[in-house]
């Protein structure tokens, strides 16, 4: 008996086969996701379906369909029985909710509702067979299967002045942000701007601390080189300490920048440009000193 993957994963980053677990697979969690797990077995087997969200420790109520208090969670026994005609069924002694389980004579299909989430979150699934039911030797009781339910990557936009924070105040707007789901880029805003998304950013100058007025910079404009770097994801330790999963960083630039200064409002507008939304959220700043004069 053996887990399986109920569908391909969208993309080589979304995450990696583990060797020291039963696998992992990685899920919306910015919504509430009706998730299918689908387990392999001989015929007649019998196995009870563990799953637990490893951050509350809650486990799955599979007649109530809700994660809830160990003590309280109902945990499902599959009994399977295979008729005269060929046809398999799961005892219903067992299951109240029957149209929740799909069976065939090799395979059982699970549905099961994960939450939506505030922060990415692990659950694990184990399969503890019982009777004369063993699992197959790829696996074990106490290495799970691992379930990500992701939340969705924001990445924002900020000004930033590192000499002269004290003599600027963001108006509005004073950030920007655009929301995705790991490894995709932004809707398509037009036909042509794929993955752009337009922002715009105002601050305030006010005299003081030995200046009184600033100005652009003669030949200067804001462009990609004063957007910080995105985080480089390098290891599990960046995020969560789930082991062999692959990471990804934020791949974003900005373009077709305007820089405009109407007295002491000084705005800067133009497209962030998604390539990929990565696996942290993160926000980047534009660093104003470098094309802003002081006096």
């Amino acid at each position: 008996m053996a887990y399986q993957s109920s569908k391909a994963r969208s993309s080589t980053t979304e995450s990696s086969r583990a060797a020291n677990n039963s696998g992992i697979r990685t899920i919306n969690g910015s919504k509430l996701t009706n998730e299918k797990l689908k387990f392999s077995h001989g015929k007649n087997a019998t196995f009870e379906v563990h799953i637990k969200n490893m951050t509350t420790g809650q486990e799955y109520n599979f007649d109530k369909n809700i994660f809830e208090d160990s003590k309280n969670a109902l945990t499902k026994t599959f009994t399977r029985k295979t008729l005269d005609d060929g046809r398999t069924v799961i005892d219903k002694t067992f299951s109240n909710q029957n149209n929740l389980f799909k069976a065939s004579s090799t395979t059982t299909e699970v549905f099961v509702m994960f939450p939506k989430e505030t922060a990415t979150t692990e659950y694990n699934v184990w399969l503890i067979p019982t009777g004369s039911t063993a699992l197959r030797g790829s696996i074990s009781e106490t290495n799970p299967y691992i379930i990500i339910n992701r939340i969705d990557t924001v990445v924002s936009l900020s000004l930033t002045s590192g000499s002269n924070s004290a003599r600027w105040t963001n108006a509005s707007p004073t950030s920007f942000s655009a929301t995705g789901r790991e490894g995709l880029r932004p809707a398509k805003q037009t036909s042509e701007d794929t993955g752009f998304v337009e922002f715009s950013l105002v601050t305030d100058f006010s005299a003081g601390g030995g200046l009184s007025s600033v100005a652009i910079t003669s030949n200067k404009q804001a462009t990609n080189i004063d957007l910080s770097a995105a985080t480089a994801i390098t290891n599990t330790s960046d995020l969560t300490p789930i082991e062999d999963i692959i990471y990804i960083s934020n791949d974003v630039y900005i373009t077709n920048v305007t820089t405009t200064l109407a007295t002491a409002k000084l705005t800067i507008a133009g497209n962030l440009k998604v390539n990929q939304f990565g696996s942290k959220s993160e926000t980047l700043t534009i660093d104003i000193d470098n094309f802003i004069t002081y006096s």
